[in-house]
Parts: structure tokens; sequence; C-alpha cells
């Protein structure tokens, strides 16, 4: 291919007072490596994603699984779980709620040993106020406090 050697001198000084320089560009070999570089950093963060999505995804309740919600206005409900929407409402049997209105919700699991029903919530929810209010309630420095007490 031909070009004029007025646009190569237009290129080589142009108008922001910049010149090529051996120094400054860059080789064939050079952008290569620095393209695979970008394309193993990019496959990494995507691998990291998957695997959120899968972790995520394993925190919720089996399809069918009893589930137990304990609304805030409302007494508690038990069915089974049927999903939840990209909008985070839950539905529950042949109702549906949402999260913000929820105390806590999870999956019911039995003890082997007495049969003893509890709540499973390494794969339910609990709305996060409930949760602060929990670990004040449970903050074992503050006994400490109040009672004079050194560990």
């Amino acid at each position: 291919m031909r070009v004029a050697p007025s646009l190569v001198t237009i290129a080589k000084d142009n108008e922001y007072g910049t010149s090529w320089s051996s120094d400054k560009s860059v080789d064939s070999q050079g952008f290569i490596l620095a393209a695979g570089a970008e394309i193993y950093l990019l496959a990494g963060l995507l691998g990291l994603g998957i695997g959120y999505l899968v972790a995520s995804r394993s925190r919720c309740p089996h399809y069918g699984q009893p589930t137990k919600v304990f609304p805030y206005g409302g007494r508690p409900y038990t069915g089974p779980w049927n999903g939840i929407d990209g909008n985070g409402t839950m539905y529950i049997g042949d109702r549906d709620f949402n999260a913000d209105h929820l105390r806590m919700a999870g999956p019911i699991k039995t003890f082997q040993g007495d049969g003893r029903s509890f709540i499973d919530l390494r794969n339910g929810f609990v709305n996060p106020d409930e949760l602060l209010k929990l670990r004040r309630a449970h903050d074992r420095d503050g006994y400490r406090r109040r009672k004079g007490k050194s560990t």
C-alpha cells in the first residue's frame, strides 16, 4: 500500500507536539503479551462471577422443601419453597412474600437424634434489621460491663 509522504510527516509530527519514538512504541510481541494478560484477567473475573452465582444459588432452599417464614405483621407461615424472582419476591406455597417485610425465612430441618425441628438459616434469610437486634441482645461485652465482670 502506498501512502503520500506528507501524511507520514504529519503523523510523525502531529498537532499535539508529540512525535514517534522507538522507546514509546510497542512492538507486536509486546502487544500480544499485554492482550493475553488482559484475556487471562478477564477470564479470571468471569470465573469468580460464575463461582459467586453458583454459591449464591445454593443458599436457597430446594424446590418443594418445607420452608417457614416469619413476617413482621402476621403469623408465621409454612409451605413448600417455590423459588424467588429477580425482584426478591419469595414464593412459598400459594403465597408470595416481599423480603423487606420478613423477619426471617428458611427451610425446616430436623435433628437426627431427637426429632426436634429447626430453621436452617444457612440456606435461609434473616432481615438485616432483625439480625442487628439479635446481635445487640446477645452482646457479651455489654453484659460484662453491666455486671462489672472481667474476662
